[in-house]
């Protein structure tokens, strides 16, 4: 018995990192991400693009789409300038994005991706 506890301290994370892999594979293709962006379908001016009777895929992933997402873009723009990410200059007349607690501009795991296209 002994013998087998390596093995099976294996088979539980290979396992679960092969189905994770099977769900997220098509969007682990270049130039895919995991972004509810057809949501903006229903709203101008994408919204010509679709039928009538078109649904979303998922209408709980709107804040990827239309906050975290643009929020994460203005960061990057701001360290590709040089500067530090501490307003947003894209909502209405400019926004707190450093003090802004939802951006999460210092948040650990946004600073771990931050690298990533």
């Amino acid at each position: 018995m002994a013998n087998r506890r390596p093995f099976a301290s294996l088979v539980a994370p290979a396992a679960l990192v092969r189905w994770v892999a099977f769900f997220l594979w098509p969007a682990l293709a270049p130039g895919r991400a995991l972004l509810g962006v057809d949501l903006l379908y229903r709203f101008p001016p994408w919204d010509a693009l679709v039928a009538e009777d078109w649904e979303a895929s998922n209408h709980l992933l709107f804040d990827q789409a239309a906050q975290f997402y643009p929020w994460r873009l203005e960061a990057r723009r701001l360290a590709a300038a040089g500067l530090p990410p501490r307003w947003n200059r894209s909502a209405g007349a400019g926004s707190p994005l450093l003090a802004n607690q939802q951006s999460a501009t210092l948040a650990p795991v946004e600073l771990a991706v931050s690298w990533l296209d």
